[in-house]
């Protein structure tokens, strides 16, 4: 099956003996097309299922709604197909419901509106995992605790009737790269983190790196970089020697002090 964004979802079923009785347990493997922090984010229909694990983590996003109040809020406006699948968590335990009311809204922190985040921030559960006997991947927890994104409230104004209106919430959380940085993250918008407060500095430190190189180095979009550097676009076309600069040492700083100024103002 494939979903909205493209990612494709195999089914795998699975029987094991219990007490002489056999239990039927479903698995459920999806392949993104995208960064795997950002199909999740974007990808899910509620926010029940809006959860990470990685190697040594566990990450619940909406934990106040989801664990505390045991309610789940849509991500996608209402039609046949979703409401189809929102018996299964009914079923589960979670009612739906389209967006908070005003009385939830003082017990869920994690999910309001216009708010910015980020996946590993202090909203959000972590849970630390037994890695006894997993290897140690070479990617940074901080590549899925720095990925940010945003919440907004989107309505649809139906043409027939009440029926017809939709509420939900969209989650904002485009790809991120630069030149000087490794790894991929998401940003929530032109006035969060990644894009406001390090897109001119990241392409300052490109401009760098790039003068450092001869001429005959540098791909033709950059032969003579003075002016605005797009730092999203050309990542692939430049060959990095082994001095070229990685800044992914400083994002924790460089966040702490975009965090810090934000409170101030």
């Amino acid at each position: 099956m494939t979903d909205r964004l493209w990612n494709k979802t195999e089914t795998y079923k699975c029987t094991r003996l219990v007490s002489r009785k056999k239990q039927h347990r479903k698995i459920q493997i999806v392949s993104a097309t995208m960064m795997p922090v950002q199909a999740i984010l974007r990808g899910f229909y509620t926010t029940t299922v809006v959860n990470i694990i990685t190697w040594n983590k566990a990450y619940a996003i909406f934990p106040d709604c989801t664990f505390l109040k045991r309610k789940t809020y849509m991500l996608k406006p209402l039609d046949d197909w979703l409401g189809s699948q929102l018996s299964k968590y009914s079923k589960r335990g979670w009612p739906t419901l389209e967006t908070q009311w005003i009385e939830d809204q003082r017990f869920s922190n994690s999910l309001q509106d216009r708010a910015q985040r980020r996946a590993g921030d202090s909203k959000t559960w972590i849970i630390a995992l037994d890695t006894d006997g997993v290897e140690m991947p070479t990617t940074p927890d901080s590549v899925i605790e720095y990925s940010c994104f945003s919440i907004v409230k989107e309505s649809t104004q139906g043409s027939q009737s009440n029926f017809d209106e939709r509420s939900y919430y969209h989650i904002n959380a485009a790809l991120f790269s630069a030149c000087v940085i490794p790894y991929k993250y998401t940003y929530a918008g032109y006035e969060d983190f990644w894009a406001n407060h390090l897109g001119s500095r990241l392409d300052n430190l490109t401009k760098i790196e790039l003068m450092k190189l001869s001429l005959d180095e540098r791909p033709d979009a950059f032969r003579n970089p003075r002016g605005n550097i797009t730092y999203r676009e050309h990542d692939a076309e430049i060959n990095k020697p082994s001095t070229w600069v990685y800044y992914d040492d400083q994002v924790l700083q460089w966040y702490k002090y975009w965090e810090d100024n934000c409170k101030r103002q």
